[in-house]
């Protein structure tokens, strides 16, 4: 399998189809270097269904190529490329012009063509989805991780009309899941530990789909200095539109950060105060990926930005030193809502919380995502925070195979903070620059109340096993 790491670096890591994640894990470990615990391990591999073709390194490129036509020459991939830095797409017509070999292996779309639900004008762009926009129109149609027979079909479907039936007649309320459609998961989601990778990307491929793996943590700190990968993850969350600040002005010292840190590695020096040298400098490519597409036709809206850059700039002191800034953005990351959060798409189907969304059908863009950190379980949709439970409210949960399911109790203090909150639409592609727009209103459940949520996932067992994580983490 090949794993995207945190600098965008790809690591080829043998993962047969009958070893478990968790001892899969020691592999990447001798691969990445990074030492990840075993035992209660903070990383984890993250996965994403596409149907686009992967986007390939050089590197990736040149060990399809000898996987196909001279495997003994895999082990000198590293010294070929490094020879040949800054001609490699000469390296590879020469390889293909070459009589023993043969036209480049190019990956291309699994599966039939499927017909989009909405234009998309820029299919290359390397957009990334993110919590706020699905811009992966391609990954519209339904799929599972795991087998679905047609009998095995069959046998839920009456078991599910039985169910039905004896919550009618007891009071208790039912509902048909053939009436629902379980939204398409298009965020990368922690893959459980106990699962075999071989057999879930085999499920993906059987579908016509194509698993996209990466390394990073799941379990993040909230204090402390950060380290290299640290900052790379939230450098990576926050240009993907995962990482949310409230405002386009807060957006722009998020991207002066990052561009300072990367000219300071570079050796270069930082302009601080000076929206034209900042734009020359790279700022166009610190601002996060969704702003940039939403606003392409917008001509003034990299000029507006960077005059937003050049005031949050003078407010930073003159650091020049990359582990200062590093550690600044972190200690600024861990107010964003969103700070560690991974995501999954569900519908609800029980709960006081089911009223306050809008019911998600072949359309998942204003699917329900529920983002799940050590701290609390957030409900979004559409941009919006509408409901969020702390860990320790959280009194039971289980799945059934078909839903998953948790028992809430809010405490009355909490609740009396839930009420009086502001609720901010932090979906900045849809605001102005400098725009903030935020929306009042109580709290879902009542004070001490105790409530049961159920919730339609094809994700059911991944969110299970995450909270189970951090509900049992010491």
């Amino acid at each position: 399998a090949q794993i995207e790491l945190l600098d965008g670096s790809y690591a080829d890591v043998p993962m047969p189809p009958d070893l478990r994640l968790t001892f899969g894990l020691k592999l990447i470990r001798k691969r990445t270097k990074i030492m990840v615990a075993i035992d209660k391990p903070e990383w984890s591999v993250y996965i994403k269904a596409t149907t686009k073709p992967p986007v390939l390194t050089y590197k990736m490129r040149l060990q399809n190529f000898y996987r196909k036509y001279k495997p003994e020459n895999l082990a000198n991939v590293d010294a070929i490329l490094k020879y040949h830095e800054g001609n490699e797409e000469a390296l590879f017509s020469y390889l293909t012009g070459i009589s023993n070999y043969g036209p480049e292996p190019v990956p291309t779309v699994v599966g039939p063509k499927k017909k989009k639900q909405k234009p998309q004008k820029n299919p290359a762009d390397g957009s990334t989805d993110n919590l706020f926009m699905d811009v992966d129109d391609e990954t519209s149609s339904q799929f599972s991780t795991s087998s679905r027979s047609s009998i095995g079909t069959a046998l839920r479907s009456a078991t599910s009309r039985i169910s039905r039936a004896f919550k009618k007649a007891t009071g208790k309320h039912g509902y048909n899941l053939d009436d629902y459609e379980a939204p398409t998961p298009t965020i990368p989601w922690p893959i459980p530990q106990w699962a075999f990778l071989g057999d879930i990307m085999n499920a993906l491929y059987q579908q016509d789909k194509v698993p996209v793996l990466s390394f990073k943590r799941r379990l993040m700190k909230m204090k402390g200095k950060p380290d290299e990968n640290m900052f790379l993850q939230l450098q990576r969350e926050f240009l993907d539109g995962l990482l949310v600040p409230y405002t386009e002005s807060e957006n722009a010292r998020f991207s002066v950060i990052i561009l300072a840190v990367r000219l300071l590695k570079a050796g270069k020096t930082v302009p601080y105060g000076d929206a034209d040298m900042l734009k020359q400098a790279g700022l166009e490519k610190c601002i996060p990926k969704t702003l940039r597409k939403d606003n392409k036709k917008n001509k003034d809206y990299v000029e507006s930005y960077a005059k937003l850059a050049e005031e949050k700039s003078n407010d930073l002191p003159d650091y020049k030193d990359v582990k200062k800034l590093q550690r600044l953005f972190f200690e600024e990351c861990v107010n964003s809502k969103t700070f560690g959060m991974s995501f999954f798409f569900a519908h609800v189907l029980k709960g006081n919380v089911e009223s306050f969304f809008t019911r998600t059908g072949d359309d998942d863009t204003d699917a329900i995502k529920i983002g799940v950190n050590q701290n609390e379980i957030a409900f979004f949709q559409g941009g919006i925070n509408y409901e969020s439970f702390k860990m320790d409210e959280i009194v039971k949960y289980w799945e059934d195979g078909s839903t998953f399911n948790m028992k809430v109790k809010r405490s009355k203090s909490s609740n009396t903070m839930q009420r009086d909150r502001e609720l901010i639409d932090v979906n900045m592609s849809s605001a102005g620059l400098g725009g903030k727009t935020k929306k009042k209103m109580g709290g879902l459940f009542g004070g001490g109340k105790t409530e049961t949520i159920s919730l339609y996932t094809l994700q059911l067992r991944e969110m299970y096993d995450l909270i189970w994580f951090f509900k049992n983490r010491e």
